[in-house]
């Protein structure tokens, strides 16, 4: 090799180096503003820096919990697609999901002083819980059904943002102040605001209204929210009185409720319940006259009220609410089970009774065993012989069965 090219590889050499050095900063460099812009990047992968641990998982603090679950209660997680039966004490973290069947209910606490209780048929998205300087502030989508919602300002402002199809519901409690609304969604994904204490914050279209104690206010599809107007008075009781004990002999028993027509009502809402809270319902029904009859009640205690609703289903003020006592004489002839002819001299008859009762058999006094049966034989004559036989349970109260036995020969 000539000299000349020795010198001409060992500068070609060096200079080569020299720009890897330059290349290999420049490329660090990079990184190392990677690295200062986005913390959460590991670059130990590429050999800069020490191996990281991965970042721990965030850990999500639940938002609320469920109470007071009857009934068919399913809840649903933000990121599954699956419903599970929910169960009293369940976290709810954001965008949680809660839906009542048929005469189930439940309460959602937000903790401190927030609750809401859901009604049957119903289809909330818990959207979140905002501390908002002095305030806290929960959230909530309404998808289906109805809710009812108190707040006690008492140990802090609370308050609460409801979403529905066609609008959007602001309420606040400060100041030591009570509030207690309600929202229903209704089947036409029309909204229906009524506010029993405090007020409301309406909103839909750009356009708000306040809703103030004992009004309401219906929302429509792509319309602004109708202007408040009072709820209907309580609706007047009438039949069956308070405290009746109320007797029938018919199985299933046929019992009438009438109250006094109101005025603006379009229809009425009639709840019985074995409770005075009416947080479990045998009937919840709406119907268009004032009175009504139901004839799925057994034997036992129930209370019994009724609201009116105006034409856009804005509901009223609930009447008192009314004791009532079914009662049902237990009397039942097993044998025979109908009316029959027959060519015999006597005829056993057998059946049963509650054990307080008095029982006769045509006329006659009859002794009832330890758990209320009875059997008697009674003679029978040519032609037709009719066979009763009378309860009468100690308040008095009695019940008839009757047998119509014809007698050939």
């Amino acid at each position: 090799m000539q000299p000349g090219t020795k010198k001409t590889w060992t500068r070609l050499l060096g200079e080569g180096a020299l720009a890897l050095i330059v290349v290999m900063a420049a490329f660090i460099f990079i990184l190392l503003g990677i690295k200062h812009r986005f913390p959460e990047v590991s670059l130990a992968g590429l050999g800069l820096g020490s191996p990281e641990a991965p970042p721990a998982a965030k850990v999500e603090a639940p938002v609320a919990h469920l109470g007071s679950v009857r009934n068919g209660v399913r809840s649903r997680r933000s990121n599954e697609v699956a419903w599970a039966d929910a169960a009293d004490g369940l976290s709810l973290f954001e965008r949680d999901s809660v839906q009542t069947l048929k005469r189930a209910g439940a309460v959602v606490h937000f903790g401190g002083n927030q609750k809401m209780s859901m009604d049957e048929n119903a289809l909330v998205i818990i959207q979140g819980l905002r501390q908002e300087k002095k305030q806290k502030r929960s959230r909530i989508e309404v998808v289906d059904g109805s809710f009812q919602s108190q707040m006690d300002g008492s140990a802090g402002d609370e308050a609460m943002e409801v979403t529905t199809p066609t609008a959007t519901v602001f309420v606040e409690a400060a100041d030591a102040q009570l509030s207690d609304f309600r929202v229903d969604v209704n089947p036409d994904k029309t909204s229906n605001v009524m506010v029993y204490r405090g007020t409301a914050k309406v909103s839909a279209q750009g356009v708000t209204v306040e809703v103030r104690e004992n009004e309401g206010t219906h929302i429509g599809h792509d319309a602004p929210p109708e202007s408040p107007r009072p709820l209907i008075a309580p609706v007047v009781l009438e039949v069956p009185p308070d405290g009746e004990k109320d007797v029938h002999d018919d199985a299933p028993p046929d019992v009438r409720f009438v109250w006094k027509p109101q005025e603006r009502a379009a229809a009425y809402r009639v709840q019985v319940s074995p409770n005075a809270t009416f947080t479990e319902r045998v009937v919840d029904r709406v119907v268009t006259g004032s009175a009504f009859s139901e004839q799925g009640l057994t034997k036992g205690n129930y209370y019994w009220r009724v609201a009116a609703q105006d034409a856009a289903h804005i509901e009223g003020l609930w009447s008192e609410a009314r004791q009532l006592d079914v009662v049902q004489p237990a009397l039942r002839i097993v044998y025979p089970d109908a009316d029959r002819t027959i060519n015999q001299e006597t005829l056993w008859v057998e059946g049963e009774s509650e054990l307080d009762a008095a029982v006769y058999l045509n006329g006659e006094k009859i002794a009832l065993d330890d758990v209320g049966r009875f059997s008697k034989e009674i003679p029978l004559h040519i032609g037709e012989n009719m066979v009763v036989l009378e309860a009468i349970d100690a308040s008095g109260a009695s019940r008839f069965q009757k047998r119509l036995i014809r007698r050939e020969s």
